[in-house]
């Protein structure tokens, strides 16, 4: 027990009853020599008596031995927080199985292409409410292209045989074939409500490279699952 806090505490409540040394004594069945020792921290009550001062005066005796109100409301505040953490966590969680688990479960599948001067790294991740794309790593294995194009463009397209529609466009000026291309990524979400198209191999990717002196290059790059 911290003796001056308890001596403190002692001289505290008795002059704030405004009671002498000996009227405190007496309540308690000690001399005035015992209050005094303990208000100058030279000794210490029993903690039988400490218990009853506590209740005599309404005092917390929790308090004595380092635990203050405000300390205990900021330990209480704690958990009530970390509570509604946990809820939140178990609810998000809850949210995303219940939502992934409806109708079809959820699917990820690797895009490749079949164009043999180009490899690139792409994931389709789907179900029956949405679907994800991921194109990057694009990059040129056909022959050495060292050309500095004035602008270059890479498109991709879904093709149902019919229509050519756009998805997205990525461009760069004054760049090589072989830079822009690190830089080329596709990503979106919630494009489809099925995977047809794409199980269906309804997707391609076209590069447009126009030369200072007008010319124009132009690859194609179409895309299939891979299963």
């Amino acid at each position: 027990m911290d003796r001056d806090k308890i001596a403190s505490f002692i001289q505290r409540v008795r002059t704030e009853h405004r009671l002498s040394q000996k009227e405190f004594g007496d309540k308690y069945y000690v001399t005035s020599q015992a209050v005094s020792k303990w208000e100058r921290g030279l000794s210490l009550p029993d903690i039988s008596i400490l218990r009853q001062i506590c209740e005599d005066f309404d005092e917390d005796m929790l308090e004595l031995f380092g635990t203050s109100s405000k300390e205990k409301q900021k330990i209480k505040l704690r958990f009530i927080l970390l509570g509604i953490l946990c809820v939140f966590i178990l609810f998000l969680g809850g949210y995303f199985v219940f939502h992934f688990s409806q109708d079809n479960e959820f699917q990820m599948k690797k895009l490749t292409t079949t164009c043999d001067n180009f490899t690139l790294y792409g994931s389709i991740a789907y179900d029956t409410k949405k679907t994800s794309v991921y194109i990057s790593n694009i990059s040129y294995c056909g022959e050495e292209d060292k050309n500095v194009y004035q602008k270059i463009e890479c498109t991709l397209y879904e093709n149902d045989g019919e229509t050519k529609t756009k998805i997205q466009t990525v461009e760069e000026e004054n760049v090589t074939l072989e830079n822009f291309l690190k830089n080329v990524n596709f990503q979106f979400d919630h494009y489809s409500e099925n995977c047809t198209m794409y199980e269906n191999n309804g997707m391609v990717l076209e590069i447009y490279g126009t030369k200072k002196n007008g010319e124009v290059r132009f690859f194609e790059i179409p895309l299939e699952l891979e299963c």
